[in-house]
């Protein structure tokens, strides 16, 4: 009976606060699409300075480092975007990649 007990206890407590627990879900709703907000503000200057005159007059070891692994993330992106063409251009013709 011991773990009818708790179940049913269990089961009061979350009937009890449903209105609590579903304010919780908002909020932790509304805090990541903040969160996906402001991680895409942050990208969007990064990405103007990287892209700008500014990424060569501002010196900063991490901010080289960061230009260095972008420059590294757009080779394998290109690198592997023309894979998946030969792959396409493969399947096109009738053969295998």
């Amino acid at each position: 009976m011991g773990f009818l007990n708790t179940f049913k206890e269990t089961a009061g407590f979350l009937a009890g606060h449903g209105r609590e627990f579903a304010k919780i879900a908002k909020l932790n709703v509304d805090l990541s699409g903040l969160e996906r907000r402001l991680e895409k503000a942050y990208a969007a200057i990064g990405e103007r300075i990287y892209n700008t005159d500014l990424r060569h007059r501002i010196q900063d070891p991490e901010l080289e480092r960061l230009y260095l692994e972008i420059g590294e993330i757009l080779r394998l992106i290109q690198q592997k975007e023309e894979e998946k063409e030969k792959i396409k251009d493969s399947i096109k013709k009738g053969g295998t990649a």
